[in-house]
């Protein structure tokens, strides 16, 4: 009898390592990238920042920067429709913008306000403007493609606001923290939810620096995919209440280096600067059965100790420099959490990554040394190849 479960226990062992080495094979018999398969070419040579795009109404939604901003509707074929001058748009019940606006159906545009959101037409019409029933918020993020809000029947998901403003190093408060939110525009109520896992090293008794855990996330049906900041791991939450988290998939990035910790006694120069070294996921999307990760690699040592006792200009010098020694990168990463490709995509910005009606466009990447009088966007595909 023992010999049959000694051969039994053998057979299970074979047959398991078997299954790895399959596994891994199919891993490695694929090439898997990123091709473009169309192209938006809009004639604008301004500062630009992008904020929505819509397959459906094939509408491209952006702004310029400056003290007088402008809201600009551009359609597929590149042509410019309309321009809103922000401060008719924007009403005296709004306040300032706190995410970017969004394309929010047949032709409707929703802003999320300090004091409000604000929904108005491609006209410019103003449709509504609800006050929050919280009250006035204060934080002020970037306005960038990548942040933006997601909807949900009839709620939309967003980064919870006023992260960055609480004393990052308070274990304390970390503790507590609701990082994601979901915003109800129709009647301004807003459910702050989801607290660190267990198992996430933001729970640890130790500092982070400022927004060393800024969330990114996407939506996929009926679950929320998330990853803190600098923490390489894909966390899968239900979309409905009560959220509960339904896995956690590790992402072995090649590439990836990342200054997890503070020290308590760190200078004010090394805790406000470490961002800028640290590695740090910039962008999440899947797309079919695999996702797509936009990330900063990080840089070396070297690089974080030549930055002390520098001056601004020498500083800012130096971040170029380590910007093109280390670009962002692209991972495409199957549902399990294995790595099938890592690559700098050439022409395109990673962190630009957009999903909507289950297409992927990316911005063209700007060369600060070359002016042009257009910009582009892609539409992206996965290219999947047997070697």
């Amino acid at each position: 009898m023992k010999n049959y479960i000694n051969m039994f226990l053998v057979s299970v062992f074979i047959f398991a390592c078997r299954k790895e080495e399959i596994r891994d094979h199919l891993i490695d018999s694929r090439s898997i990238t990123l091709e473009v398969l169309d192209s938006i070419e809009i004639p604008f040579r301004h500062k630009f920042v992008v904020h929505d795009l819509d397959p459906i109404q094939k509408t491209v939604l952006f702004t310029t920067p400056g003290q007088q901003p402008k809201i600009i509707l551009a359609d597929f074929e590149g042509e410019i429709f309309a321009t809103l001058p922000t401060k008719e748009v924007f009403s005296g019940c709004f306040g300032s913008l706190l995410a970017p606006l969004k394309i929010d159906g047949d032709d409707s545009i929703l802003a999320y306000g300090s004091n409000a959101f604000l929904n108005f037409d491609f006209s410019g019409k103003i449709q509504s403007c609800v006050k929050h029933a919280s009250g006035k918020l204060l934080e002020s993020p970037k306005l960038a493609i990548e942040e933006g809000i997601e909807k949900i029947g009839n709620k939309h998901l967003y980064i919870n606001q006023g992260l960055a403003n609480i004393d990052q190093k308070d274990k304390n408060i970390r503790r507590e923290l609701r990082l994601l939110v979901w915003l109800y525009p129709e009647n301004g109520e807003s459910e702050p939810f989801v607290q660190f896992p267990e198992t996430s090293i933001f729970r640890e008794e130790k500092s982070f620096f400022k927004e060393a855990w800024k969330p990114v996330f996407t939506v996929v049906e009926d679950h929320i995919f998330l990853i803190f900041g600098t923490e390489p791991i894909i966390y899968v939450y239900k979309a409905f209440s009560p959220y509960s988290m339904v896995s956690s998939i590790p992402i072995d990035l090649p590439n990836f280096s990342y200054s997890q910790l503070v020290n308590n006694h760190s200078s004010r120069l090394n805790y406000f600067e470490m961002p800028f070294n640290s590695g740090k996921i910039l962008s999440l999307k899947r797309l079919d059965s695999h996702f797509i990760i936009a990330y900063f690699p990080g840089v070396n040592s070297l690089y974080s100790k030549k930055q002390l006792g520098i001056s601004t200009q020498e500083l800012n010098s130096l971040s170029r420099k380590m910007a093109k020694n280390h670009p962002n990168r692209i991972a495409i990463v199957d549902l399990e959490g294995n790595v099938i490709n890592d690559f700098v995509p050439g022409r395109l910005d990673p962190k630009s990554m957009l999903l909507r009606n289950n297409e992927l466009w990316m911005l063209e990447k700007l060369d600060v040394n070359v002016e042009k009088d257009y910009f582009r966007l892609f539409r992206v595909g996965l290219k999947i190849e047997e070697k």
